[in-house]
């Protein structure tokens, strides 16, 4: 299967709804489309995760995080140019899907209103996401409380069964093997290390 097949297919999981199992610049992921709030439950049941934990998500470009917070400080470009691995910025001030307007499914968005993005230099995440439009869930591809996996070959082949695409693992490469570090921004240019 070719790249551009690997992507249409996981593509269409995606917008209908559906989980897929994909690898991401760090470890493999179970994903959705994150401004789907049933995709988003169907993650939180399949991992058995509690309902108050928010996610990891994934963007292709810094001008995409602009439409789903309400206000991105100014340090962010600097940081997201700067780093040369995969690092995750939380930001306050997360915008959920309201009537008025497309947002981010409730659910992954911390309690304290703040939300996770990375923006991804995965090859085939970045060809996914420009495609889609939209951030889409990374969380690590295991159940609760059992370690991460860090190849295609470590998950448990119980989760495999359970998503509604995975995607082929040739297209592995070149995933770290290790979570990304995660750091916290406040509005007034404050960074907090959360994960170095």
């Amino acid at each position: 299967m070719t790249l551009t097949e690997s992507i249409d297919l996981t593509l269409k999981t995606l917008r209908s709804g559906g989980i897929i199992l994909y690898p991401t610049d760090t470890v493999w992921g179970l994903g959705c489309d994150a401004t789907n709030s049933d995709a988003v439950n169907k993650i939180i049941e399949l991992k058995g995760r509690s309902h108050n934990q928010s996610f990891i998500l994934l963007v292709d470009d810094v001008k995409q995080i602009e439409h789903y917070i309400e206000q991105l400080p100014d340090i962010a470009y600097s940081l997201i140019e700067v780093s040369d691995t995969p690092l995750t910025i939380i930001y306050p001030g997360a915008r959920s899907i309201t009537l008025q307007h497309d947002g981010l499914a409730p659910k992954v968005i911390a309690p304290d209103g703040t939300v996770a993005i990375r923006v991804v230099q995965h090859p085939f995440c970045c060809q996914l996401l420009q495609k889609l439009g939209k951030p889409i869930v990374s969380t690590s591809a295991n159940f609760t409380g059992i370690p991460a996996p860090l190849t295609f070959s470590d998950i448990d082949p119980n989760l495999r069964k359970q998503v509604d695409h995975c995607v082929d693992p040739a297209f592995e490469a070149p995933a770290t093997g290790k979570p990304s570090s995660i750091i916290k921004l406040e509005l007034n240019g404050e960074v907090v290390v959360i994960r170095p």
